[in-house]
């Protein structure tokens, strides 16, 4: 592939060569997912993924936490799905012309392919086309359906995967970039549930975050993993997703307590406190509008001083 080829050539150190490629696979990435080629999306995923993993990437906080936003692009891809459109398949009329003649993209060439078949069987056996429109058009949306469901699946597992990797790449190396690469990583999963896939708590998440927090250095950075796991948390509460809420509410607390820790300034310490507080709060009056039978235990635990000392 391209990617082992620029890897092995040690051009990655040029800076405009990396910028093409990641520009490049990144681009055709979301071109080959709206032409619906699936298998295509996953091998650039693989290119990417390999060219995420080298110190040229994990190193630099600009590529790092571009590389980090693959993720948060797949989400985002398939949360908008692919345009399928049965009618213009069937009114395409697969069984007259030759599949690969009509403009159609992958999957939809496919389902074309297959009532084509059908639609010439029974212009042989009968002389004519006697299944009504509405009736193929119905059957190419049945066909397509769980196919899209299988690809959707596999894709959003590999977002997930994709946001473990780049996580624990980062944080295993004590690499600076941890900090943007966290920061991106709450980002994408807000985008999950922008998009409303499948939530899922990546492996090792709490554990991760907090690493990372420890390592970076920036204050806006900080502030921004912070903010946003808070809001991740809110909004899982928003969304009765409550046994991944709990997780989420654990990083943002104790995230809150090492902010409120590593503070000097008394009015800082203060908007610290006040946030984790009116996140608490937040989540308090979701599980208390939904019924959430365990909450008091869940939330009770952030605000006794044992904890908050212990952190």
């Amino acid at each position: 592939m391209l990617v082992s080829e620029v890897i092995a050539s040690n051009l990655l150190t040029e800076a405009d060569v990396r910028d093409a490629v990641i520009d490049l696979l990144v681009r055709n990435l979301q071109v080959a997912y709206h032409m619906q080629e699936f298998e295509v999306c996953r091998a650039l995923l693989d290119s990417l993924r390999e060219l995420a993993a080298t110190d040229a990437v994990v190193n630099d906080d600009v590529l790092a936490e571009r590389m980090t936003q693959v993720a948060w692009i797949l989400f985002n891809l398939l949360g908008g799905g692919v345009g399928f459109d049965a009618a213009h398949v069937v009114d395409s009329e697969p069984w007259k012309h030759p599949v690969d003649h009509l403009g159609l993209r992958w999957m939809e060439r496919n389902e074309a392919g297959i009532i084509g078949r059908k639609i010439m069987r029974e212009r042989v056996i009968v002389g004519d086309v006697v299944t009504p429109r509405d009736a193929m058009i119905a059957e190419v949306e049945r066909s397509f359906e769980p196919k899209m469901a299988e690809a959707t699946t596999e894709l959003v597992a590999e977002g997930y995967n994709w946001l473990h990797q780049q996580l624990l790449r980062t944080v295993e190396a004590k690499a600076l970039t941890s900090g943007v690469v966290a920061k991106q990583v709450v980002r994408a999963l807000l985008r999950v549930m922008n998009r409303g896939l499948e939530f899922r708590i990546p492996e090792g998440f709490v554990k991760l975050i907090v690493e990372a927090f420890e390592i970076e250095t920036d204050a806006t950075v900080l502030s921004d993993i912070r903010e946003d796991t808070a809001l991740l948390a809110r909004n899982l509460a928003e969304a009765s997703q409550w046994d991944s809420c709990w997780f989420v509410v654990r990083a943002a607390a104790i995230l809150g307590a090492r902010a409120l820790a590593a503070e000097s300034d008394a009015n800082r310490q203060a908007e610290i406190g006040f946030d984790t507080l009116m996140t608490l709060a937040n989540i308090h009056a979701w599980a208390e509008y939904t019924g959430e039978p365990e909450h008091v235990r869940h939330l009770g635990v952030y605000l006794e001083r044992p904890w908050r000392k212990s952190r």
